[in-house]
């Protein structure tokens, strides 16, 4: 209830610190979808846990497609 959806932009060691806070802050009440990237490296694994979902450029398309907070 009551919970964000959050997508991160970059899937380098900052973007995994990031996801790692905040997903052992469950009161912050975020849900993270997964990450994008355009380094293909970060195409073939997930990020703490969370799965690649696309390049830059597939911003507009992902925002369309799923509800971001």
């Amino acid at each position: 209830i009551n919970t964000k959806s959050l997508l991160v932009i970059g899937g380098g060691n900052r973007a995994e610190h990031l996801i790692k806070k905040i997903t052992s802050k469950s009161e912050l009440g975020y849900n993270v979808l997964g990450y994008l990237d355009s380094e293909p490296l970060y195409s073939k694994r997930p990020v703490a846990g969370f799965p690649w979902l696309g390049k830059f450029e597939h911003l507009p398309k992902i925002i369309n497609s799923q509800v971001i907070d």
